[in-house]
């Protein structure tokens, strides 16, 4: 049986500083500790629940399907906010997004797939 500890800390308010300080206090231990930015205040996480995403330090919840070659995909680490959906299944980070962008619009996605197969969308 596994046990997992999770504590949550939201700082909203004009004293934020203060709160730090004491959260950070708070804090202090060995379980990891995942932060993010949200229009109520910053919400902290402790607990173990895996790496954080590459991008920032909340929860990882996707990895990158982008392919790199000998039936490898890039596998950066990507939370719900940094994940680039292509379709329900496939997620690139930023950088890989840019360049399967880059590629779509350049109509480079019509020399690897046939018309018939675009105008079906």
């Amino acid at each position: 049986m596994t046990l997992m500890v999770l504590q949550l800390f939201i700082l909203t308010g004009s004293n934020n500083a203060l709160k730090q300080v004491r959260l950070k206090r708070l804090l202090v231990g060995k379980m990891a500790t995942y932060s993010k930015h949200t229009e109520d205040g910053i919400v902290f996480l402790k607990g173990e629940l895996g790496e954080p995403c590459s991008d920032c330090n909340w929860i990882h919840e996707y990895l990158c399907d982008f392919p790199v070659g000998n039936d490898k995909t890039c596998d950066r680490l990507m939370c719900e906010e940094h994940a680039m959906r292509i379709s329900d299944d496939i997620h690139y980070c930023h950088t890989h997004y840019l360049m399967w962008a880059n590629y779509v619009e350049g109509k480079g996605i019509e020399k690897v797939l046939p018309a018939k197969i675009l105008n079906e969308e």
